[in-house]
């Protein structure tokens, strides 16, 4: 016997002027899992090819991936969007600009 199917949901009518409207039904899981409500997370490791930057829905698990246990830089909770953003932003930088912001992160968190 087949499992049940997940529970499906419209996306609330005030998203429409945010996302693009589709007729489609979204499964309920889109709103929490990988959809509109999640919180991303952008970061800087130091990796042996150099300064490494990405996202993460889960900041402690990819510290794990990584074999770190914490970026030398991290911003978040913040929109899939907004991490997107920020992300094509920092891989734009240079080594010393990245560097730079890293000083600036860590002494405010002193």
């Amino acid at each position: 016997m087949r499992g049940r199917e997940p529970l499906r949901v419209r996306p609330p009518s005030f998203l429409s002027g945010q996302v693009p409207f589709t007729k489609e039904v979204l499964p309920l899981s889109s709103f929490f899992c990988g959809g509109l409500m999640d919180n991303r997370w952008v970061y800087i490791v130091e990796k042996k090819t150099g300064l490494y930057v990405g996202i993460t829905a889960d900041l402690e698990n990819r510290m794990r991936q990584h074999g770190q246990r914490v970026p030398l830089y991290y911003k978040g909770p913040i929109s899939k969007a907004d991490a997107l953003k920020r992300e094509r932003t920092l891989k734009g930088w240079s080594r010393r600009e990245k560097l730079e912001l890293i000083a600036k992160a860590s002494s405010r968190e002193k």
